[in-house]
């Protein structure tokens, strides 16, 4: 692939969660490339979200819809739990919305390896936007 064509580049990958478009994406986002990479998929029988996990140690911004995050925060002897966002510095990890929602605690050490040091939880709430620093005493894991 001549990378000259990709330069700045965005690329829409249909089918970009499948064994093939999968491939496709990683070979695309290779290291010393700057491209931009959106992936639709209506995930059927061969879409898989695991393949598009967020990646840690990449520094281009990357948003992730495998883990469903939810926060746990226990204040005052009670405690709330509530599917949520997770941002980092330059990712971003999508709750679950439906009726699978809330999946791996926001504190999970899988979740904040993937978003780093700098991790909160955004909790949606009408029409705000609660944002709790994941290093907290009050908040705890499941």
């Amino acid at each position: 692939m001549d990378d000259r064509l990709l330069e700045n580049a965005t690329v829409l990958v249909t089918g970009g969660a499948g064994f093939i478009g999968t491939n496709f994406v990683h070979r695309l986002l290779q290291p010393g490339r700057s491209v931009q990479v959106l992936v639709l998929d209506a995930l059927t029988y061969a879409g898989n979200l695991e393949n598009h996990e967020a990646v840690r140690d990449d520094p281009r911004p990357e948003i992730s819809g495998h883990f469903h995050p939810k926060l746990r925060v226990t204040q005052r002897n009670r405690t709330v739990s509530r599917r949520c966002f997770v941002a980092g510095t330059h990712k971003l990890i999508l709750p679950a919305f439906g009726a699978l929602t809330g999946g791996l605690d926001a504190m999970h050490p899988e979740i904040l390896r993937a978003v780093g040091s700098t991790a909160e939880a955004l909790v949606p709430v009408g029409d705000r936007l609660l944002r709790f620093p994941l290093r907290t005493p009050a908040l705890h894991s499941a």
